[in-house]
Formats: C-alpha cells, structure tokens, sequence
C-alpha cells in the first residue's frame, strides 16, 4: 500500500463492531495491515494529513462487512454514509434509478455484489481501503472473499470450535450482553457460549404467545433463571416506523423481510449499553442448500456449467410467492436485459467447486445484502455483531469440513460441548438430543400445528393505510399500472404487495432530497 499515506491521523469514527477501538484499528492500517487481518465487522472512516500535509480521507472497509455503507466517486468528488438518501443528498445529483437493483429486489430479495437504488452510487466492496487525497480515489482490495475457499485445507469440528470459542471470549468477554432467543439453531448457541462462562445474559422472543418460538425459548429461560422478554407485533409498528427503516435500510430489503427482528428489537428494552448478538451469517458453517448427505458430498464433482443450472432453480423457486402473477406487468422492467439467475452465476463462479461456489455466494451477496440491513437496523438501538462475521471465523467456515456441515453438526457441537442441557429442547420443532429425550415432545407437536389466527402478512394486507398506499400513491405509477397495483392486491399476493410499499416509501425519500 505505497500509494497510500495515512501522515498524521486526525480523526476516526467506526461504524459496527471490532474488539478494538477505531484509533488501534487506524494504527493497524496506516503500519500496513490489510483490512481482512483486522478483528470484527465494521466500516472506519479516518481522515487526516499525509506527510505532505495533504488532506485525506479513507473509507476502511472490514473482511465481511455486512453492514451498508455508500460510496459515489465522479470526477474529484468522493461521498461516502450509510444510506443512499444521504450520498445522493450530498453529492447533489439527480435520482437514477439502477434497475439491476430492482429487479433483484423483486426476484431475490435483495440487491447484488455493490449494487445500490442509484446506478450511480455503490455500496462499499468488502475487504477494501478507499482512499482520497486531493480528489484523487485510490481503491485497494485485498483478496481475502475469495482466498478463503481454498480447496486444499480443510478444518475439523474441532479446529474450528477452538477459533469460534478464541473469537467469543475476545468479543463479548465482561461487556454487558443481550440476546435474541428463538427456537432456532444460532441464538442457541449462543446462549450455551454464554451459560459455560457463567454468564446469564437477558433474552427476548419476539412472536405470539403460542409461536413456537417464544414457548421453546420461555422453557429454556425458566429452566435456566434468564430474565426473558416477549413481545408481539402488530401492523401498525410497520407503518409507524417505515421512515426509519426506510433510511437506514437504504430501501433495499421490502416489507416483508428484516422490518420485523427490528421493530420487535427496538421495543423489548434491552440495556442501551448492552452488546447485542445476532446469528449473522450462522448459515455459513451448515449445508446451505442441501442437507442430503449424497448430493452435498458429490455436489463438487459436478461441472462448473450446472451451476447456472442450480441458479435457474433457486430463481423458479424464488418465483413461488408471486403465484403466476405476470412479471412483465412492471413497468420498470420493461427497457431491462440479462438473466438475474446469470448474474448470481458470474458472482458465484469467482470461487472452485460448487458447495464453495454456493457458499461464497451466501455469504459474500445474500448475508451482505439482506441479513446486513438487519443488523443496520439493529444498530440503531444497540450496539450488535456476530462471531460469525469476524474474518477469523469466515475463514474456518470456508474450509470447515464438509461433513460436519450437515445436519448443523458443527452447531450441535458447540451445543454438547458448552451446554449439553441445551440440546434437550427442540431445534425448531426437531429432537436433536443425543439421549432422544421425550421430556419436550409436546413442543416437537406443537411445531407441526398450524399456527391460529392471521399471520402478519395477512395483517399488513389488510392494513388501511397501506391499501391506499399500493393502490393510489403516484409514486408507484413508475413501477406498475394502478389496476395491476390494486389486482395484485387483491389477490393476496405479498410478495409484490410488499416490494411496491417499500418503493413507495423509498420515492417519498428521494423526493424530499
């Protein structure tokens, strides 16, 4: 890095999570570390004078990074926040919209690689030092997304257990914690981390008193004397607060995706100095898209070429919630070319052998793009991370060992080593105890019961205000004619329902820029 001189450091300011503070991270970095040797997940900005007393400022951007931060680069200007409403404010240009990201959006859920709204501003790359003296950008990526995926090491249970725990001492030992509780496999053990080191952190579940959910996790705090909090969620948390969402999320997951973990987060009531931990990218270290043993196990040994082929299926069945709606009734979409499921296979294949390929792409688009604006969210109220994310434990998951992958062995493991006890509870309704104890079979029977009552989704639907909104609001004449708006509707299908309530939200930002 000779091209870039950090002088004297003037000013830091971090945004996300390191066991270090952002002046040793910026110590780090002007001695010559390269961003993926550095602990946590986290965007550092630090400006200063370089020895020729220029000034400068550098964009510092961690091994993973899920969390959203924007850059807009044209000519001698450099803008760099955290949302696209604040670059484009002061970068003072007109909105365009980049219609790659929409239509990911629509199809995935989600934007991909460094697409943003605005085909002009993009979100920061991870593992990379953006770096601007004197107008002039000098961009330094290292290597570490795809170094990683090297085929010819591989990591027992046991090695990596032994970094996950070296990384969980290091991030959250005598800090004050709080965690969200389901009956799902991540939070879990977590909670077993914490019990095996004495600590009981506060708990809370989000859902109705009879989801599965929140009567897993009240077992498992009454058996283990943890303060636990529940809450429910009504549709009207959704349009109170969509404005905040909106901002912070730069409007790129819909309705129907992190809004929920986040409004239930802001009123359970944590400590607002407890250390929040999220499951962030707990995916990497199970069988992502194939728990049979056969396939995952021989899933390398297919060409490169069917990878396309898997991408073609994931989209079909990406497709499902829009029930044979004609996608071609976005207006939007009309002037757009190229395949989505091509673009996820140009990501993909920067990485050999196809459970590599899949992962990296889980990790490297889906988590940085989708579960990242949930942690954005979360950040507004309390500080949050994973251990997941740290670049240590990034690495162990790229080269964990295929077989203790499956049946999310390498988490049970964590389980029976830290918390035996744990494991007695079923894992989102499923026995996972070595013992096959029956002591909470009654849960295993509650899960396959169908759920009572209108879901949330049912309930946004039906919300007034939104009615109105997807089917009046001018702002969405650009995506989809009123009458294909309201038949949607109608219809009861979410998936589109959503999509247009958040870009409605979305415009009301760009016209108030």
């Amino acid at each position: 890095m000779s091209e870039i001189d950090f002088g004297k450091i003037e000013s830091t300011e971090i945004f996300g999570y390191s066991p270090l503070d952002a002046g040793d991270l910026a110590q780090k970095i002007a001695a010559g570390s390269i961003p993926s040797e550095l602990p946590g997940d986290f965007i550092l900005v630090v400006e200063g004078q370089t020895s020729a007393q220029q000034s400068y400022v550098a964009v510092i951007v961690s091994a993973v990074c899920v969390l959203p931060y924007y850059i807009y680069h044209q000519r001698d200007r450099f803008i760099h926040g955290q949302n696209i409403f604040e670059v484009a404010s002061k970068a003072q240009i007109d909105w365009q919209w980049n219609q790659d990201a929409l239509r990911a959006i629509l199809a995935l859920g989600f934007c991909l690689d460094r697409d943003s709204l605005h085909q002009d501003i993009e979100r920061a790359a991870p593992a990379t030092i953006y770096y601007c003296c004197e107008g002039k950008l000098t961009t330094v990526t290292d290597s570490f997304p795809t170094d990683i995926f090297n085929p010819a090491v591989a990591y027992s249970d046991r090695d990596t257990l032994q970094i996950y725990n070296d990384v969980f001492d290091e991030y959250y030992d005598n800090r004050e914690v709080c965690l969200s509780l389901s009956a799902g496999y991540d939070s879990r053990v977590f909670l077993a981390s914490f019990l095996e080191r004495g600590i009981k952190p506060p708990v809370g579940t989000e859902g109705s008193p009879d989801s599965i959910d929140v009567l897993t996790a009240t077992e498992i705090a009454k058996d283990f004397g943890l303060e636990h909090r529940t809450l429910e969620l009504t549709e009207t948390d959704f349009v109170r607060h969509a404005d905040q969402i909106i901002t912070a999320t730069s409007g790129e997951i819909p309705l129907s995706a992190a809004w929920g973990p986040y409004l239930f987060f802001r009123q359970v009531g944590f400590p607002s100095n407890a250390i929040h931990l999220a499951g962030t990218n707990g995916g990497f270290f199970k069988a992502n898209y194939s728990n049979r043993e056969i396939f995952y196990r021989l899933a390398d040994l297919l060409p490169t070429p069917l990878l396309k082929q898997f991408f073609n299926a994931y989209l079909l069945y990406k497709k499902r919630p829009y029930q044979g709606f004609p996608l071609n009734k976005f207006n939007c979409f009309q002037q757009s070319s190229g395949s989505i499921s091509d673009r996820c296979y140009q990501l993909a294949k920067k990485v050999p052998n196809f459970s590599n390929q899949v992962d990296y792409f889980h990790t490297f688009n889906r988590v940085r793009n989708y579960t990242g604006k949930g942690l954005a969210l979360y950040n507004l109220i309390n500080l949050t991370s994973s251990p997941f994310l740290d670049p240590r434990m990034v690495r162990a998951g790229a080269r964990l060992a295929k077989k203790y992958k499956l049946n999310c062995g390498f988490h049970q493991q964590i389980l029976l080593d830290s918390c035996p006890q744990l494991a007695e509870y079923p894992m989102n309704g499923k026995n996972i105890s070595p013992s096959r104890s029956t002591k909470y079979a009654w849960l295993e029977q509650k899960a396959q019961q169908p759920q009572k009552g209108p879901n949330i989704r049912t309930k946004l639907l039906q919300n007034a205000e939104l009615i109105a909104i997807c089917d009046d609001s001018p702002h969405l004449d650009y995506f989809m004619a009123r009458p294909d708006r309201q038949r949607a509707r109608e219809q009861g299908i979410f998936a589109i329902f959503s999509f247009l309530v958040s870009m409605h939200y979305v415009s009301e930002k760009i016209a108030a820029l």
